[in-house]
């Protein structure tokens, strides 16, 4: 996983965060908006975004708290709504006024809160290894754990925790070839933008109204071998949406994106297709 090329610098009224724009001569055609999960920043996205910039004018963005370049001081408190106003704000200086957002994991929470505040500008949605549930009590604990562990400073257990969970059940850890840089990346994100993002989770509130009542394409992106997303509830939350799209993904986890990237690229080329169609067509 290398590095993105190209990378712009925003500065908001409270933190500056980074983002890769490609493809804006596509910008009438269509465009897609890329938000990455906890703990990662928008390069996660590398490959994937350069390969539909091709055709689809492409964001990829740093979620706020998470840009390795501007360390969040600890204690510093952001919501998953701040997260999605910083992203809508990138997008809207760039030129995006309406387009198709693909949420990974927090970041479909983050991309749930954009859709209940600003649907106006919203084209379609992917839910990316994500749910829009809140967190259950467990979830809540084990995010205090996390907490209480980052503030004792242990980040790098923490992060390595995380990636046994992210990665493919029964899977040789050893055979993917992705894996170290994506220790890599995540261990550039601050400890108080991990703690800003885990409390920021625990307090998230269920959204599936949101996305039941919208009209707008849905596509659930989903890994057979995903510990943290389970298929059941998202199954059954798929015949409850209006225009609902699903991926299954064979002996995928939560990283989509490295895992099977060419499988998630062709499935948001769908979505986008269908969220841009002319109306009659």
């Amino acid at each position: 996983m290398q590095s993105m090329k190209e990378l712009h610098v925003y500065r908001g009224e409270r933190f500056t965060s980074r983002f890769f724009l490609g493809g804006k001569e596509h910008i009438q055609r269509g465009s897609a908006v890329l938000i990455h999960g906890l703990y990662e920043n928008c390069e996660v996205w590398n490959g994937l975004a350069e390969r539909l910039a091709e055709r689809w004018c492409v964001l990829a963005v740093d979620v706020l708290g998470h840009n390795p370049d501007a360390r969040l001081e600890m204690g510093t408190n952001i919501s998953l709504y701040d997260m999605a106003c910083e992203a809508y704000a990138i997008a809207r200086s760039v030129g995006i006024e309406r387009s198709v957002l693909v949420g990974h994991s927090m970041g479909g929470a983050v991309a749930m809160q954009w859709l209940k505040h600003f649907s106006e500008s919203v084209a379609g949605i992917c839910l990316f290894h994500a749910t829009p549930f809140a967190d259950t009590p467990e979830a809540r604990e084990n995010r205090a754990i996390a907490i209480a562990a980052i503030q004792r400073g242990e980040k790098d257990a923490v992060i390595e925790g995380l990636l046994k969970r992210v990665l493919p059940v029964q899977a040789e850890h050893t055979t993917l070839s992705f894996l170290p840089s994506l220790r890599l990346l995540l261990q550039r994100v601050s400890e108080g933008g991990m703690i800003a993002a885990l409390e920021a989770m625990r307090q998230r509130d269920d959204t599936s109204s949101v996305l039941q009542d919208c009209t707008v394409p849905v596509l659930l992106l989903l890994g057979k071998a995903d510990s943290i997303v389970p298929l059941e509830p998202m199954m059954h939350l798929a015949l409850k949406l209006r225009r609902a799209l699903i991926c299954l993904l064979d002996g995928v986890g939560h990283m989509g994106m490295l895992e099977a990237p060419y499988e998630c690229e062709a499935a948001i080329e769908g979505l986008l297709r269908m969220s841009y169609r002319p109306e009659g067509a």
